[in-house]
């Protein structure tokens, strides 16, 4: 990499990371995983020359990160060591509202079995249709609408979606409030505000971009 090629791609790493690295902090439910894919997919995007001309580089970043880890994830030996779904210890960012809502979502969105979570973040988030989804994650169209349908009914009921009155505590308060002047569906308008929440406090996140970005040029630098 001469040193003209190093800056530009460098820059196209320092733009792109923070927000990819948001997706799939919440696509894989835990930080070395998705720094993991995050990483492949900037080196990827390197040795396939890609980063030149990619009309959208978040989406393409994302598809070959997801199927980085779904490869990963498919080894015999990480189906028995899968770390468990965790929030990442991130810093909370200045002057964005409704943590607590945005955290809540977030975590129960963590309790999801896996394929569920998948589903939904990939078709309410990143607007994937079925038939993507589908090809993606190597499972049906059907089963992807079943996992969909069985993720939004059950994030409606842990998170209360669907009650007006009793409320159980401030959180879940704030996670109802969401919705005003939010995307009608509830359950959509949660998911929004916790990732524009989650994408705030990855930005402000100075040393684990710095990690990420130090791998993905450590690792396109010729030997």
């Amino acid at each position: 990499m001469n040193e003209f090629s190093s800056a530009e791609f460098d820059d196209f790493v320092r733009t792109y990371r923070a927000r990819v690295l948001a997706d799939l902090l919440m696509f894989c439910g835990n930080q070395q995983n998705a720094e993991d894919a995050a990483q492949e997919a900037f080196v990827a995007a390197y040795r396939d020359e890609a980063w030149r001309s990619l009309t959208h580089p978040r989406a393409w970043l994302r598809k070959v990160a997801v199927r980085s880890h779904r490869a990963a994830t498919e080894k015999w030996w990480h189906r028995w060591h899968q770390p468990a779904w965790q929030l990442a210890d991130l810093p909370a960012p200045a002057g964005v509202d409704d943590e607590a809502a945005a955290v809540l979502v977030l975590r129960t969105v963590g309790v999801l079995p896996l394929r569920q979570r998948q589903v939904l973040i990939m078709h309410c988030l990143w607007e994937m249709p079925y038939t993507a989804i589908a090809a993606e994650l190597g499972i049906s169209v059907n089963t992807v609408g079943v996992n969909l349908n069985k993720a939004r009914a059950r994030l409606r009921d842990l998170l209360g979606l669907g009650i007006t009155t009793g409320n159980r505590d401030d959180a879940l308060v704030a996670v109802r409030a969401l919705g005003v002047g939010a995307p009608p569906e509830p359950v959509l308008a949660a998911l929004v505000v916790a990732d524009a929440w989650l994408a705030a406090a990855v930005e402000q996140d100075t040393e684990t971009l710095e990690r990420l970005r130090a791998g993905v040029l450590a690792a396109v630098e010729p030997r």
